[in-house]
């Protein structure tokens, strides 16, 4: 693998992608991000098994290729390039050599067949939100979720659909939170619950960006797509206490 490509927009990829990874020692794997370059385009890809991400960018692909490095390391490098506009990375010897004009680095790979594929959520429930909208309803909510996972209900966010809008709701079982976001065209849905601190990395990858965001939904995932990001979580399969919509069974 070879490429070259614009600092500035390989730093906020792997921000976003840094962030889902795993600080997982048995599974080093889940520490890194994956590059896969192909047809002029780097595709950022990171999980931690519970959550997964997939960032494309036009990139100058000069040899095409796959390579899994740590990803805080290379976030934290990139990131320290004051100086630089153009990055070229490259794979050499087992390794990913990161140049610029002024530095360059060398950093670990790792085994890419041992790097997880994230789930493809098929478009059967395709609803289509103002991403803002969805982020003020997280927002509004996600304090209240238990932090404690004995009760994964409790532990998550519930997103339900009645009538013209759309339900956020999260409770530790002391206190609620509920936000209602009118929506004047959107399709049914069932109630879904999503972890909470999946909810906290949704925000954060698309806060501050503004359109409609693409949103999916399976019996066991839920997936974002808004323009060149692709997120996907995983949706607890339970019962919500207390809170009935008109549709409150489930996917």
């Amino acid at each position: 693998m070879k490429i070259e490509c614009i600092k500035e927009k390989l730093a906020g990829a792997l921000q976003r992608a840094e962030r889902i990874t795993s600080k997982s020692i048995t599974l080093p794997i889940l520490n890194c991000v994956l590059l896969d370059a192909h047809d002029s385009v780097l595709v950022i890809t990171s999980t931690n098994l519970d959550l997964g991400i997939e960032i494309k960018l036009p990139v100058k692909v000069l040899e095409p290729g796959k390579v899994a490095v740590t990803g805080s390391v290379l976030n934290n490098f990139i990131a320290g390039l004051t100086n630089d506009k153009n990055v070229t990375l490259e794979e050499e010897g087992g390794n990913l050599k990161v140049s610029t004009k002024h530095s360059h680095s060398l950093i670990k790979s790792f085994p890419i067949d041992d790097f997880p594929s994230i789930p493809r959520v098929s478009n059967e429930v395709s609803l289509n939100f103002n991403v803002s909208d969805f982020i003020k309803g997280f927002k509004s909510v996600v304090y209240s979720a238990s932090v404690s996972t004995l009760r994964p209900a409790l532990s998550s966010v519930l997103v339900a659909s009645d009538a013209d809008e759309i339900i956020f709701v999260a409770t530790d079982s002391f206190r609620l939170a509920e936000k209602k976001i009118h929506i004047k065209k959107h399709k049914d849905f069932n109630q879904i619950l999503i972890p909470f601190k999946n909810v906290t990395e949704i925000i954060r990858a698309f806060e501050g960006i503004s359109g409609e965001v693409e949103v999916l939904l399976s019996q066991n995932q839920i997936a974002f797509i808004f323009e060149d990001i692709y997120i996907t979580s995983r949706v607890i399969d339970g019962v919500f206490p207390g809170i009935q919509t008109t549709h409150s069974k489930g996917i």
